[in-house]
Protein backbone atom coordinates (compact mmCIF):
# COMPACT_ATOMS: atom_id res chain seq x y z
CA UNK A 1 0.00 0.00 0.00
CA UNK A 2 1.44 3.42 -0.95
CA UNK A 3 1.67 6.42 1.37
CA UNK A 4 -1.30 7.87 -0.54
CA UNK A 5 -3.53 5.10 0.80
CA UNK A 6 -2.44 5.54 4.40
CA UNK A 7 -2.87 9.28 4.23
CA UNK A 8 -6.36 9.13 2.78
CA UNK A 9 -7.42 6.58 5.40
CA UNK A 10 -6.38 8.93 8.16
CA UNK A 11 -7.69 12.00 6.42
CA UNK A 12 -11.07 10.36 5.98
CA UNK A 13 -11.21 9.59 9.70
CA UNK A 14 -10.71 13.19 10.73
CA UNK A 15 -11.25 15.51 7.80
CA UNK A 16 -14.92 14.60 7.43
CA UNK A 17 -15.64 16.11 10.82
CA UNK A 18 -13.32 19.01 10.04
CA UNK A 19 -15.02 19.67 6.74
CA UNK A 20 -18.50 19.49 8.25
CA UNK A 21 -17.55 21.97 10.93
CA UNK A 22 -16.29 24.52 8.42
CA UNK A 23 -18.35 23.67 5.33
CA UNK A 24 -20.14 26.49 3.50
CA UNK A 25 -23.85 26.21 2.87
CA UNK A 26 -24.86 23.33 0.60
CA UNK A 27 -26.14 25.79 -1.97
CA UNK A 28 -22.71 27.40 -2.33
CA UNK A 29 -20.60 26.87 -5.42
CA UNK A 30 -16.87 26.58 -5.94
CA UNK A 31 -15.17 29.91 -6.44
CA UNK A 32 -11.80 30.69 -7.93
CA UNK A 33 -9.10 31.53 -5.39
CA UNK A 34 -5.67 33.10 -5.64
CA UNK A 35 -3.13 34.22 -3.05
CA UNK A 36 0.45 35.49 -3.22
CA UNK A 37 0.64 36.43 0.52
CA UNK A 38 2.25 39.79 -0.30
CA UNK A 39 -0.34 41.74 1.71
CA UNK A 40 -0.02 39.51 4.79
CA UNK A 41 1.99 40.32 7.92
CA UNK A 42 4.35 37.63 9.26
CA UNK A 43 4.22 36.11 12.75
CA UNK A 44 0.86 37.38 13.98
CA UNK A 45 0.33 34.33 16.17
CA UNK A 46 -3.09 33.05 17.20
CA UNK A 47 -6.23 33.92 15.20
CA UNK A 48 -7.55 36.29 14.20
CA UNK A 49 -4.73 36.94 11.77
CA UNK A 50 -4.25 37.39 8.03
CA UNK A 51 -4.30 33.64 7.32
CA UNK A 52 -7.43 32.86 9.34
CA UNK A 53 -9.15 35.94 7.91
CA UNK A 54 -8.42 34.54 4.45
CA UNK A 55 -10.22 31.30 5.34
CA UNK A 56 -7.25 29.04 6.10
CA UNK A 57 -7.91 26.24 8.59
CA UNK A 58 -5.83 23.49 10.18
CA UNK A 59 -6.14 20.01 11.64
CA UNK A 60 -3.72 17.45 12.97
CA UNK A 61 -3.26 13.69 13.09
CA UNK A 62 -1.02 11.52 15.24
CA UNK A 63 0.21 8.27 13.65
CA UNK A 64 1.76 5.22 15.29
CA UNK A 65 4.30 4.88 12.45
CA UNK A 66 5.53 6.83 9.44
CA UNK A 67 2.49 7.23 7.12
CA UNK A 68 4.78 8.13 4.23
CA UNK A 69 6.19 4.62 4.26
CA UNK A 70 3.28 2.73 5.86
CA UNK A 71 1.71 0.76 7.32
CA UNK A 72 0.48 3.31 9.87
CA UNK A 73 -2.62 3.84 11.99
CA UNK A 74 -4.21 7.04 13.23
CA UNK A 75 -3.88 7.32 17.02
CA UNK A 76 -5.95 10.50 17.35
CA UNK A 77 -6.89 13.67 15.53
CA UNK A 78 -7.46 17.26 16.63
CA UNK A 79 -9.07 20.32 15.14
CA UNK A 80 -10.25 21.82 12.97
CA UNK A 81 -9.16 25.31 14.03
CA UNK A 82 -8.65 28.62 12.26
CA UNK A 83 -5.04 28.85 11.12
CA UNK A 84 -2.40 30.49 13.29
CA UNK A 85 0.28 32.64 11.68
CA UNK A 86 3.59 31.72 13.28
CA UNK A 87 4.27 31.26 16.98
CA UNK A 88 2.48 30.57 19.18
CA UNK A 89 0.19 27.83 17.89
CA UNK A 90 1.96 27.57 14.56
CA UNK A 91 1.52 24.86 11.95
CA UNK A 92 2.27 27.40 9.27
CA UNK A 93 3.37 31.00 9.01
CA UNK A 94 3.77 33.83 6.56
CA UNK A 95 7.50 34.16 5.96
CA UNK A 96 9.85 36.69 4.38
CA UNK A 97 13.24 36.38 2.64
CA UNK A 98 12.41 32.91 1.24
CA UNK A 99 11.02 33.81 -2.18
CA UNK A 100 12.63 34.07 -5.58
CA UNK A 101 12.16 36.62 -8.33
CA UNK A 102 8.63 35.41 -9.09
CA UNK A 103 7.55 34.97 -5.47
CA UNK A 104 8.09 38.44 -4.10
CA UNK A 105 8.86 39.24 -0.47
CA UNK A 106 6.28 37.05 1.31
CA UNK A 107 5.53 33.31 1.03
CA UNK A 108 3.79 30.61 3.06
CA UNK A 109 5.98 28.39 5.25
CA UNK A 110 4.24 25.06 5.94
CA UNK A 111 5.49 22.61 8.57
CA UNK A 112 4.32 20.09 11.14
CA UNK A 113 2.91 20.85 14.60
CA UNK A 114 5.82 21.43 16.96
CA UNK A 115 3.52 22.42 19.80
CA UNK A 116 2.37 18.81 20.02
CA UNK A 117 4.49 17.11 22.70
CA UNK A 118 3.66 13.74 21.14
CA UNK A 119 6.34 14.51 18.54
CA UNK A 120 8.53 12.41 20.86
CA UNK A 121 6.21 9.41 20.54
CA UNK A 122 4.27 9.60 17.26
CA UNK A 123 4.45 10.99 13.75
CA UNK A 124 2.45 14.23 13.69
CA UNK A 125 0.74 15.37 10.48
CA UNK A 126 -0.54 18.92 10.26
CA UNK A 127 -2.65 20.14 7.33
CA UNK A 128 -3.45 23.69 6.28
CA UNK A 129 -6.36 24.02 3.88
CA UNK A 130 -9.22 25.93 2.26
CA UNK A 131 -12.74 24.45 2.19
CA UNK A 132 -15.56 24.87 -0.33
CA UNK A 133 -18.71 22.96 -1.34
CA UNK A 134 -19.32 21.54 -4.82
CA UNK A 135 -22.53 22.63 -6.57
CA UNK A 136 -24.19 21.43 -9.77
CA UNK A 137 -22.73 24.29 -11.78
CA UNK A 138 -19.17 23.28 -10.90
CA UNK A 139 -18.95 20.23 -13.17
CA UNK A 140 -15.72 20.29 -15.11
CA UNK A 141 -11.97 20.33 -14.60
CA UNK A 142 -10.58 22.39 -11.70
CA UNK A 143 -6.88 23.07 -11.21
CA UNK A 144 -4.80 23.96 -8.15
CA UNK A 145 -1.46 25.54 -9.06
CA UNK A 146 1.28 26.74 -6.75
CA UNK A 147 4.98 27.53 -6.54
CA UNK A 148 7.05 25.49 -4.09
CA UNK A 149 10.55 24.72 -2.88
CA UNK A 150 11.97 22.59 -0.09
CA UNK A 151 12.76 24.15 3.28
CA UNK A 152 14.45 22.42 6.22
CA UNK A 153 12.70 19.08 5.70
CA UNK A 154 14.77 16.41 7.46
CA UNK A 155 14.82 12.62 7.81
CA UNK A 156 11.54 10.98 8.85
CA UNK A 157 9.59 14.04 7.66
CA UNK A 158 7.35 14.29 4.62
CA UNK A 159 5.05 16.77 2.92
CA UNK A 160 2.53 17.05 0.10
CA UNK A 161 0.01 19.33 -1.60
CA UNK A 162 -3.48 17.96 -2.13
CA UNK A 163 -7.08 18.25 -3.26
CA UNK A 164 -9.59 16.18 -1.31
CA UNK A 165 -13.33 15.62 -1.72
CA UNK A 166 -15.56 14.27 1.02
CA UNK A 167 -19.14 13.04 1.18
CA UNK A 168 -20.15 14.51 4.54
CA UNK A 169 -23.50 12.67 4.57
CA UNK A 170 -21.87 9.26 4.92
CA UNK A 171 -18.50 10.23 6.35
CA UNK A 172 -16.43 9.01 3.42
CA UNK A 173 -13.53 10.50 1.50
CA UNK A 174 -14.14 10.14 -2.22
CA UNK A 175 -11.17 11.54 -4.10
CA UNK A 176 -7.64 12.35 -2.96
CA UNK A 177 -5.12 13.74 -5.45
CA UNK A 178 -1.73 14.94 -4.30
CA UNK A 179 1.78 15.97 -5.24
CA UNK A 180 4.61 14.74 -3.05
CA UNK A 181 6.62 17.70 -1.74
CA UNK A 182 9.09 15.60 0.26
CA UNK A 183 11.79 15.58 -2.40
CA UNK A 184 11.38 19.02 -3.94
CA UNK A 185 14.55 20.86 -5.00
CA UNK A 186 15.72 23.93 -3.10
CA UNK A 187 14.90 26.08 -6.13
CA UNK A 188 11.41 27.35 -6.84
CA UNK A 189 9.18 25.54 -9.33
CA UNK A 190 5.55 25.64 -10.38
CA UNK A 191 3.30 22.61 -9.83
CA UNK A 192 -0.34 21.75 -10.35
CA UNK A 193 -3.08 19.31 -9.39
CA UNK A 194 -6.21 18.61 -11.47
CA UNK A 195 -9.60 17.39 -10.28
CA UNK A 196 -12.38 16.42 -12.70
CA UNK A 197 -15.71 17.06 -10.98
CA UNK A 198 -18.71 15.10 -12.20
CA UNK A 199 -22.34 14.86 -11.14
CA UNK A 200 -21.59 12.26 -8.44
CA UNK A 201 -19.65 14.91 -6.48
CA UNK A 202 -22.41 17.53 -6.24
CA UNK A 203 -22.91 18.43 -2.57
CA UNK A 204 -19.50 17.06 -1.57
CA UNK A 205 -16.99 19.10 0.38
CA UNK A 206 -13.75 20.05 -1.41
CA UNK A 207 -10.49 20.97 0.27
CA UNK A 208 -7.18 22.07 -1.18
CA UNK A 209 -4.01 22.81 0.71
CA UNK A 210 -0.83 21.39 2.16
CA UNK A 211 0.27 18.87 4.78
CA UNK A 212 3.54 18.20 6.63
CA UNK A 213 4.51 15.27 8.87
CA UNK A 214 7.38 14.96 11.33
CA UNK A 215 8.49 13.09 14.44
CA UNK A 216 10.96 13.92 17.19
CA UNK A 217 10.73 17.61 16.22
CA UNK A 218 12.64 17.05 12.97
CA UNK A 219 12.47 19.83 10.41
CA UNK A 220 9.57 19.60 7.93
CA UNK A 221 9.23 22.99 6.26
CA UNK A 222 8.24 23.51 2.65
CA UNK A 223 7.65 26.96 1.17
CA UNK A 224 4.63 27.71 -1.07
CA UNK A 225 3.51 30.78 -2.98
CA UNK A 226 1.41 32.08 -5.90
CA UNK A 227 -1.53 29.79 -5.20
CA UNK A 228 -4.38 29.60 -7.70
CA UNK A 229 -7.51 27.45 -7.75
CA UNK A 230 -9.66 27.83 -10.86
CA UNK A 231 -11.91 26.12 -13.36
CA UNK A 232 -10.21 24.94 -16.54
CA UNK A 233 -13.32 23.83 -18.43
CA UNK A 234 -17.03 23.10 -18.04
CA UNK A 235 -18.41 19.62 -18.51
CA UNK A 236 -21.45 19.97 -20.78
CA UNK A 237 -24.04 17.52 -22.03
CA UNK A 238 -23.91 16.75 -25.74
CA UNK A 239 -26.11 14.48 -27.83
CA UNK A 240 -24.59 12.91 -30.94
CA UNK A 241 -27.28 12.23 -33.56
CA UNK A 242 -30.12 13.54 -31.34
CA UNK A 243 -32.75 11.61 -33.30
CA UNK A 244 -31.02 8.28 -32.67
CA UNK A 245 -30.57 6.21 -29.53
CA UNK A 246 -27.66 4.14 -30.88
CA UNK A 247 -25.58 6.89 -32.55
CA UNK A 248 -24.42 4.79 -35.50
CA UNK A 249 -21.53 6.42 -37.34
CA UNK A 250 -20.02 5.17 -40.59
CA UNK A 251 -16.49 6.61 -40.63
CA UNK A 252 -16.41 6.43 -44.43
CA UNK A 253 -19.66 8.33 -44.90
CA UNK A 254 -19.58 11.45 -47.06
CA UNK A 255 -22.41 12.93 -45.02
CA UNK A 256 -22.49 14.90 -41.76
CA UNK A 257 -22.99 14.07 -38.09
CA UNK A 258 -25.45 16.13 -36.07
CA UNK A 259 -24.28 17.01 -32.55
CA UNK A 260 -26.21 19.11 -30.06
CA UNK A 261 -25.01 21.01 -26.99
CA UNK A 262 -27.87 20.87 -24.52
CA UNK A 263 -28.96 23.60 -22.13
CA UNK A 264 -29.40 22.42 -18.55
CA UNK A 265 -30.33 23.95 -15.24
CA UNK A 266 -26.70 24.95 -14.75
CA UNK A 267 -25.48 25.64 -18.27
CA UNK A 268 -26.89 27.81 -21.06
CA UNK A 269 -25.83 26.39 -24.42
CA UNK A 270 -26.31 29.80 -26.01
CA UNK A 271 -23.25 31.00 -24.07
CA UNK A 272 -21.05 28.88 -26.38
CA UNK A 273 -18.96 30.76 -28.91
CA UNK A 274 -19.92 28.63 -31.92
CA UNK A 275 -16.79 29.58 -33.88
CA UNK A 276 -14.59 27.87 -31.27
CA UNK A 277 -16.39 24.51 -31.34
CA UNK A 278 -14.51 21.41 -32.53
CA UNK A 279 -15.61 17.80 -32.68
CA UNK A 280 -14.07 14.34 -32.86
CA UNK A 281 -10.48 13.11 -32.53
CA UNK A 282 -9.42 15.38 -35.40
CA UNK A 283 -11.05 18.44 -33.85
CA UNK A 284 -12.93 19.41 -37.00
CA UNK A 285 -14.88 22.66 -37.17
CA UNK A 286 -18.59 22.87 -37.94
CA UNK A 287 -19.66 22.18 -41.50
CA UNK A 288 -22.05 25.14 -41.68
CA UNK A 289 -21.29 28.78 -41.01
CA UNK A 290 -23.74 28.91 -38.12
CA UNK A 291 -25.08 26.58 -35.46
CA UNK A 292 -28.83 26.04 -35.27
CA UNK A 293 -30.69 27.30 -32.21
CA UNK A 294 -33.55 24.97 -31.37
CA UNK A 295 -35.08 22.94 -28.56
CA UNK A 296 -33.37 19.68 -29.45
CA UNK A 297 -34.51 17.67 -26.43
CA UNK A 298 -38.00 19.23 -26.21
CA UNK A 299 -37.60 20.42 -22.63
CA UNK A 300 -38.62 24.01 -23.25
CA UNK A 301 -35.21 25.68 -23.53
CA UNK A 302 -32.97 26.47 -26.45
CA UNK A 303 -30.03 24.23 -27.39
CA UNK A 304 -27.35 24.41 -30.09
CA UNK A 305 -27.24 21.98 -33.00
CA UNK A 306 -24.06 21.56 -35.07
CA UNK A 307 -23.21 19.49 -38.12
CA UNK A 308 -19.74 18.08 -38.82
CA UNK A 309 -18.46 16.33 -41.94
CA UNK A 310 -18.06 12.71 -40.92
CA UNK A 311 -14.79 12.00 -42.68
CA UNK A 312 -13.22 15.12 -41.15
CA UNK A 313 -14.03 14.17 -37.55
CA UNK A 314 -11.30 11.54 -37.29
CA UNK A 315 -13.69 8.94 -35.90
CA UNK A 316 -12.28 5.50 -36.70
CA UNK A 317 -13.76 2.01 -36.76
CA UNK A 318 -13.94 0.69 -33.22
CA UNK A 319 -14.28 4.09 -31.54
CA UNK A 320 -16.93 4.09 -28.81
CA UNK A 321 -17.19 7.80 -27.99
CA UNK A 322 -16.50 11.23 -29.39
CA UNK A 323 -15.93 14.59 -27.71
CA UNK A 324 -16.94 18.16 -28.52
CA UNK A 325 -14.87 21.07 -27.21
CA UNK A 326 -15.03 24.84 -27.41
CA UNK A 327 -15.22 28.02 -25.38
CA UNK A 328 -17.98 30.13 -23.90
CA UNK A 329 -18.22 33.79 -24.77
CA UNK A 330 -16.58 34.38 -21.40
CA UNK A 331 -13.52 32.34 -22.39
CA UNK A 332 -14.23 29.24 -20.27
CA UNK A 333 -13.49 25.99 -22.07
CA UNK A 334 -16.25 23.40 -22.49
CA UNK A 335 -16.05 19.67 -23.09
CA UNK A 336 -18.75 17.08 -23.63
CA UNK A 337 -18.63 13.42 -24.64
CA UNK A 338 -21.24 11.00 -25.97
CA UNK A 339 -21.16 7.41 -27.22
CA UNK A 340 -20.86 6.32 -30.86
CA UNK A 341 -21.30 2.96 -32.56
CA UNK A 342 -19.19 2.64 -35.68
CA UNK A 343 -20.72 0.75 -38.60
CA UNK A 344 -19.71 -0.05 -42.18
CA UNK A 345 -16.33 -1.33 -41.01
CA UNK A 346 -14.58 -4.42 -42.37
Amino acid sequence: MSHKNYYITGLTALVVSAAIAFAPSSSAALTAYSQDFEEMTPLQGWPPNDLSDDGWKIFGLAWDADPYLGPANVVYGYGPYPAANGEPGSIQSVATREGGADQGKVVLAKYSDYNNIDQLTYYISASTFQTQTIAAGDLGLWRFTYDARIGNLEADSSAYAYILTLDSTIGFGKVFVHNDSTNLPDTWGTYSLDLLIDSTMVGDILQFGFSATSTNYNGSAVFYDNLSFFKVFNLVTIDIKPDSQINNVNPGSKGVIAVSVLTSEDFDALQVDVDTVQFGPAGTAKAHSQAHVKDVDYDGDMDLLFHFRTQETGIQCGDTEATLTGNTWGGIQISGTDSVNTVGCK
